[in-house]
């Protein structure tokens, strides 16, 4: 019974990534230990239960032809859209890719805990919510942000609706107008005194590589979140 349950409802991991990031430049395919970004976080991503894809949602841009080469040569799976509208972009891969709802990470967050993941998914098919989301109001550290949306409930939009900030940022509609939308907030339970684990400028980047050399430059299988946190 607990596997048809789960199978009912199909569920994707989609991390958004583009190559022409301005504070790091190439940042997701930047390497660390020998990997780059974008796989340090499929591989956390990969830890989780989830029955169904990952993907990388990256653009038609020519710069992000990098990242989709990558992806191919780990046998990844992408899909490539517009660049600025990235709303657009989540939306085309929808049309393209039968899913009942997706979970949306970035691709800057290495150190994203599956667990976390697990716990929201479990939590979201066992309600009727259109966004389970730990980002409205955000009490994670950055690195940890997870949303999951109903597809549904995406599609539905008119996107003549959205401003230029709606169509960058995704899921800002939603929030702005959650009155009209069925929105639960999934709040952190740990101190974490506002790390930041996600990896946006060089300084992140080198306590990412410092985080790594203290283990050794591996992360263990099982590292827990609040491992991570004692250990920054």
């Amino acid at each position: 019974m607990k596997i048809k349950k789960l199978l009912k409802n199909k569920i994707c991991l989609a991390i958004q990534a583009r190559y022409s990031s301005e504070r790091l430049p190439g940042k997701v395919l930047k390497e660390v230990a020998g990997t780059p970004i974008l796989e340090h976080t499929i591989k956390r991503l990969q830890k989780t239960k989830l029955f169904h894809s990952i993907y990388v949602l990256t653009s038609n841009n020519s710069e992000d032809l990098r990242i989709i080469n990558f992806c191919e040569s780990k046998s990844y799976k992408s899909f490539s859209c517009s660049l600025e509208n990235v709303f657009k972009r989540f939306k085309s891969f929808l049309k393209f890719n039968s899913y009942d709802a997706f979970v949306r990470i970035s691709g800057d967050s290495p150190l994203i805990d599956p667990f976390l993941i697990d716990k929201m998914v479990n939590k979201f098919r066992k309600n009727d919510y259109d966004i389970l989301t730990n980002v409205f109001p955000r009490t994670f550290p950055s690195g940890q942000s997870v949303e999951i949306i109903k597809s549904k409930t995406f599609l539905k939009v008119d996107e003549s609706l959205l401003s230029k900030e709606d169509k960058e940022h995704v899921t800002s509609f939603f929030y702005k107008n959650n009155k009209r939308f069925n929105i639960e907030n999934f709040e952190c339970k740990y101190s974490h005194k506002n790390l930041k684990l996600s990896i946006d400028t060089h300084a992140d980047f080198d306590r990412f590589v410092n985080f790594l050399k203290k283990n050794n430059k591996s992360l263990p299988e099982d590292i827990k979140i609040n491992d991570i946190v004692e250990n920054w």
